[in-house]
């Protein structure tokens, strides 16, 4: 169990609490039983302590013998390991797919635990429960090479987790006010449509992405195309303006507030 520790997770967490950059956890599961869910937890809480966590600790349950156990043995295993990460004072979650939440995860474990849903090249999910986390594809950011999993957040984590004085936080301690993402990309000051290139496009792309709409597994690409388009109309529609997949001025303003 504690070989499924990563090579880089201690350096990765020193570089984050060093760049001050909130960080939190995922386990990925071998388990096919309940007790073996739980020599998880124990080999995860092991790693977890001594340290601070401002989002939660995810379980990733994704092996093909562990679907072909069923639903009901694929929710044991996972609410084996939950429940002994949350009683040591973890605010834990469950990351899956749009299918394996849906397909091999009971409703009990979905409304009970924060969800990061993995849910790739659709502007909008149909998954029916609340999630906190998207993983929305594949993209690049500035100031790392080559691609990255492309994730956009609806819930403040670190607020709750310190306020409620968990994943190595004290109960009551001073918690910073939410630094918000800036965007690397200068806005433009041109129409931008299907066909348009450059760093405008990668603006309206990183806009749009970080409200929630994916825009395809090309993720911040500089090239508006289709997938973009869709994400645009949506954007549009939802902020009922003009859904014509055009970015201009009105629009622009759209993503400000």
């Amino acid at each position: 169990m504690a070989t499924q520790k990563d090579t880089y997770f201690e350096r990765n967490y020193s570089e984050c609490k060093r760049r001050k950059i909130p960080c939190g956890v995922y386990w990925y599961s071998y388990a096919l039983n309940e007790e073996q869910a739980r020599l998880e937890a124990d080999a995860c809480l092991e790693v977890l302590k001594g340290k601070q966590f401002e989002f939660p600790i995810y379980y990733d349950v994704e092996e093909k013998a562990q679907f072909d156990l069923g639903r009901a043995a694929v929710s044991r295993i996972i609410r084996a390991f939950l429940e002994r990460v949350e009683k040591a004072g973890y605010w834990v979650g469950l990351y899956g797919s749009y299918s394996s939440l849906t397909s091999f995860t009971e409703e009990d474990i979905r409304e009970r635990y924060s969800i990061w849903l993995a849910h790739w090249g659709v502007s909008k999910s149909p998954y029916k429960g609340e999630y906190g986390l998207w993983q929305t594809g594949i993209g690049q950011r500035a100031g790392i090479r080559g691609d990255v999993d492309i994730d956009t957040g609806f819930v403040d984590y670190p607020t709750l987790i310190k306020t409620a004085g968990l994943n190595g936080f004290s109960k009551g301690q001073e918690v910073e006010t939410e630094v918000k993402p800036i965007c690397p990309y200068e806005e433009p000051q041109v129409l931008l449509r299907k066909g348009s290139e450059g760093e405008g496009v990668k603006w309206l792309q990183w806009q749009l992405i970080n409200k929630g709409y994916s825009c395809g597994t090309a993720g911040i690409d500089g090239d508006f195309g289709s997938a973009t388009e869709k994400a645009l109309r949506a954007f549009q529609k939802d902020r009922n303006i003009i859904y014509d997949g055009i970015c201009g001025p009105l629009t622009r303003s759209e993503f400000y507030k």
